[in-house]
């Protein structure tokens, strides 16, 4: 029960984080909504009025154009609110999910620096997809549930108390009966996302080696596994629905009750059944009023009723996204939305990392490296090189301090303030200009050649059939290992990183391949960037301006 808590608490402090990073937009929603809101309720007026007039009394042509002119203006301006509000709320969701989607990778790339990544490839679809309706519908309609009720009431109860009266007693008790119901529903989402993340990674596990199944026939054995799975998943669905529909019941039952009890007092006070308190003064105009804002006043919570399921889902996404891939206790939330800027002189002082059974991996690391400077760092295989560049790129749990007094934890920055290009630099199944736009996604056709011609390339928009618009295979299928690192860099080149981490760059590669690559980093310098190198080779060393040497987790000067 415990662990249950601490996962809803975990799911809470990500959807605050979230809120946090787009309250302006949930805001913007919000506002459009309200309006369209307030036209309603003016719009319900203002019918009410021509249509008394030409029932209970003869009103003049200049009051009835006046009020037909006020009704069009209301429908358009509530149709300009609609279109605004559904056009924010896209913008919204989508906001959310890229949001969710870049920390939930942050995630992932901290858990890859300490080995502990395990299938979550479920977690970037119907999760992130349920972030999105959250915040642009469940969290503004929050807002709408209560001021929109406030403002019809206030406009009944001054034109009938009696009336406001029986939807006053009304509406506090939807709220509780539906909490009642759906109090269960937060764990049913969690429990859903879990089952889904968990069929998942069964598929693609028995899929993955279909090969061994048919060798040992154990294919329908695997079949027998994957459709329980899904039965299992359809029970679940349906409990999920089973708790929907049940809380949309108990809602279109009071709502019903309320708006039938406003019904029969109006019609009975307006055929003179009813004389008590402001009955018996009650007109044409007052009793339409009424009637038509009773339903508008169950409006906004029975959307929400509807939109509470968002919430529900959200929550449980929420809980599974913090699980496996954000670890909110070990982030500062204000720390973590500040921008990290390198564009000064890169300061390291006392850098430890430390692995778990492993003890002490690099102790107290100091130097200092300049823009336009190559740093060097040579050392036996398992010495600490890689460590050293996971750590500067954020993706280990250290402490290390940079310049202008800014404490580094192990986080990936909010701007691309650093490049890390390991000896295999990913490469995607896509056209040549889209790996290069990776990093710039405005960069223009003429910018691509000119970097491409920076780092030696530029015979490739002759070899390749299309020339930029080329497929070039993930890991760089019709790329060699050169080119491929040779892309890599001038990606980094498009890219607005001043601190470069390369793993290796020459490794694998014959001498001429490994001087290309040199000089695409020599390319590096000259745009001032820091960069640096973990690598064996020597050559590496002639152009660094400081050279190191790991041993036994320290740095000494080469």
């Amino acid at each position: 029960m415990k662990q249950v808590e601490v996962e809803r608490e975990q799911a809470r402090l990500l959807l605050a984080r979230l809120l946090f990073v787009l309250k302006k937009d949930v805001r913007r929603v919000t506002f459009w909504a309200l309006l369209q809101g307030l036209m309603t309720v003016t719009y319900v007026v203002l019918l009410a009025a021509l249509l008394s007039s030409t029932i209970g009394s003869a009103a003049t042509p200049s009051e009835l154009i006046w009020l037909a002119f006020g009704l069009i203006a209301t429908l358009v301006v509530r149709g300009l609110s609609f279109y605004q509000q559904e056009k924010c709320a896209l913008q919204l969701a989508l906001k959310s999910e890229q949001q969710a989607l870049s920390w939930l990778a942050q995630g992932w790339q901290y858990a890859a620096g300490r080995g502990v990544v395990r299938d979550q490839a479920s977690l970037v679809g119907e999760p992130m997809q349920v972030l999105g309706p959250y915040f642009s519908r469940y969290r503004p309609q929050l807002s709408l549930a209560v001021i929109v009720p406030l403002i019809i009431l206030s406009v009944v109860f001054y034109l009938d108390w009696i009336a406001g009266t029986f939807l006053l007693l009304s509406a506090p008790l939807i709220p509780v009966f539906m909490a009642l119901v759906g109090m269960g529903a937060d764990r049913v989402n969690q429990q859903h996302f879990a089952l889904m993340r968990r069929i998942s990674g069964l598929f693609i596990d028995r899929l993955r080696n279909v090969t061994v199944l048919k060798l040992f026939n154990q294919t329908e054995q695997a079949q027998d596994e994957v459709r329980r799975a899904s039965e299992k998943s359809h029970q679940l669905n349906m409990k999920t629905l089973r708790v929907a529909f049940l809380s949309s019941a108990v809602l279109e039952f009071f709502t019903a009750v309320a708006i039938a009890a406003v019904a029969i007092y109006v019609g009975f006070a307006l055929l003179g059944y009813y004389q008590i308190g402001p009955a018996s003064r009650m007109t044409w105009f007052t009793g339409l009023t009424v009637l038509m804002l009773a339903p508008e006043f169950f409006q906004p919570l029975r959307t929400l009723s509807s939109y509470y399921h968002d919430r529900a889902a959200a929550v449980g996404a929420a809980a599974e996204l913090a699980r496996f891939g954000l670890q909110l206790n070990e982030v500062d939330s204000k720390q973590e939305l500040r921008p990290l800027q390198v564009d000064g002189q890169l300061v390291v002082t006392e850098l430890t990392v430390r692995y778990e059974g492993r003890g002490i991996v690099l102790k107290n690391v100091s130097f200092t490296a300049k823009p336009g400077q190559l740093i060097w760092i040579s050392g036996a295989s398992g010495a600490g090189k890689s460590t050293l560049l996971k750590s500067l790129a954020g993706l280990l749990e250290v402490e290390a301090e940079l310049t202008r007094d800014l404490q580094f934890r192990g986080r990936m920055m909010t701007e691309q303030a650093v490049a890390y290009l390991a000896q295999t630099p990913f490469i995607g199944n896509q056209r040549l200009a889209d790996n290069l736009r990776l990093a710039a996604p405005q960069a223009t056709d003429s910018q691509l050649e000119d970097v491409l011609n920076q780092v030696g390339l530029n015979y490739l928009l002759q070899e390749l059939p299309e020339g930029l618009g080329t497929f070039v295979g993930t890991q760089g299928t019709a790329l060699s290992g050169g080119e491929g690192r040779r892309v890599a860099i001038a990606r980094v080149l498009l890219s607005k990183a001043q601190l470069v981490l390369l793993d290796e760059p020459t490794a694998g590669l014959d001498e001429e391949s490994a001087l290309e690559v040199m000089h695409a980093i020599n390319c590096l310098l000259e745009a001032n960037r820091t960069v640096i190198v973990a690598s064996h080779d020597a050559l590496l060393a002639d152009w660094a301006a400081q050279a190191f040497e790991l041993k036994e987790g320290q740095l000494h000067e080469a």
